[in-house]
Formats: C-alpha cells, sequence, structure tokens
C-alpha cells in the first residue's frame, strides 16, 4: 500500500512544488487508501490503549487509578468495536469495487468468507462492549473491587485499607494488560489473513488490478 500511495502521490507533490494545478485523484486508489488508512488508524489507536493501560496514570488527586483503568478499558473496547465495522465496511467497498468489472466472481468468492472470519475473530470482544455501551462505562469484579477499595482509602479514616487499594489496583491493572496484549494479537493475526485476501483481489502478479468493466 506504501508503493502504490507513493506512485500516487508523486505527481501531487510534485504539482504543489511547481505550484501546478494538480492533477485529478484516482478514485479508485482514494477509497482504497482511505479504508486502508482508517483501518490503520484503529489499530494504532488500540495499541495506544494497550500502552495506557500498562502505564501508571498522571499524579494527580483528581485522577482515581481505577478510574483511569475503566476508562481505558472502555476506549479499548470501543475500538475493537469500531475496527469491526470499518472491516466490514472496506470489504464490502471492495468488492462493489469489482462488481461490474471481469473480476467480479473472483472478488466475491474471495472476500464474502472474510465477514464470518470478522466476526467468529472479534464476536467475544465487540459482545462485551455492546453489553455495556448502553449504560455505564465497561467494568468487571477486579477493576470493581479496585474502585471500592480506592474510595475507601481516600475518604476513610483507616491506613489498613491503603494497600488493599494499591494491590487490587495492580490486580486489574494486570489483568487487562494481559487482555488487551492478546485481542491485539489476535487482532493483527486477523488483519494479516483480512489483506492477503484483499490483496489477492487488487492485485494481479504483485500489480494493482484497477477494476475493468466487461465489454
Amino acid at each position: 500500500m506504501a508503493e502504490w500511495a507513493s506512485l500516487k502521490m508523486e505527481p501531487f507533490y510534485r504539482a504543489h512544488q511547481t505550484t501546478q494545478k494538480l492533477p485529478p485523484i484516482d478514485a479508485f486508489f482514494e477509497k482504497t487508501f482511505k479504508g486502508f488508512n482508517e483501518i490503520s488508524n484503529t489499530l494504532d489507536a488500540l495499541k495506544l490503549t494497550q500502552l495506557f493501560i500498562s502505564l501508571a496514570p498522571p499524579r494527580s488527586r483528581r485522577i482515581q487509578k481505577p478510574e483511569y483503568l475503566k476508562y481505558h478499558v472502555s476506549v479499548h473496547l470501543q475500538e475493537v468495536y469500531i475496527l469491526k465495522e470499518r472491516l466490514n465496511e472496506y470489504a464490502t467497498k471492495i468488492m462493489r469495487a469489482y462488481s461490474k468489472s471481469t473480476r467480479k466472481s473472483f472478488a466475491e468468492a474471495r472476500i464474502k468468507p472474510l465477514f464470518g472470519v470478522i466476526g467468529e475473530s472479534l464476536e467475544l470482544i465487540v459482545s462485551t462492549r455492546s453489553k455495556h455501551v448502553h449504560g455505564t462505562r465497561y467494568s468487571d469484579e477486579t477493576i470493581d473491587d479496585a474502585s471500592m477499595f480506592s474510595f475507601v482509602d481516600k475518604f476513610g479514616d483507616s491506613e489498613d485499607f491503603k494497600e488493599a487499594s494499591t494491590l487490587s489496583y495492580l490486580v486489574a491493572k494486570a489483568k487487562w494488560e494481559k487482555i488487551t496484549k492478546g485481542n491485539i494479537d489476535a487482532i493483527i493475526d486477523l488483519l494479516d489473513e483480512y489483506f492477503d485476501v484483499i490483496f489477492e483481489v487488487i492485485t494481479t502478479n504483485g500489480l494493482i488490478e484497477v477494476p475493468r468493466m466487461h465489454e
């Protein structure tokens, strides 16, 4: 994709450098690259949520560690849902791009099974997110425990809860570090399989095959 984008964007760069009129953009390239970029950005966002979960929150009395963790877990689940929608949408757009071309049957045969692969791969994560999207942000028992001990530690009179607050947060944090890493590893495997198929559809002998209409 990077090589194709460089080839397509070079005329725009040269025209911009010489203040010439910009050439028209290739509609198929624009659609294909934009969708790819959206998926790539979503993967970057998922990796960012994993990073934030692994880091200690900013030192501020206004930020409670369990709430910081809960927020980034919720964002992580939301980004997985966005990824699912974008993968389905992109596969549909690519298939439709070839719907009137000589490669229609091949494109449909290769792309249609992807929708089942996407659903099976992301179903558990997305269903977890869907259960909470209309209510409060996602939580689970470990995060709830951490929130409870953090509250008592902050507003209670006893120092006994400080250790419990710290330990319960670390347990929840470790759990979600492992979960988000596992999710991203599985998603990367899915994307490898997904884009192998997309690459087969849009290329011939490694070169981009712009949809050609039936004569």
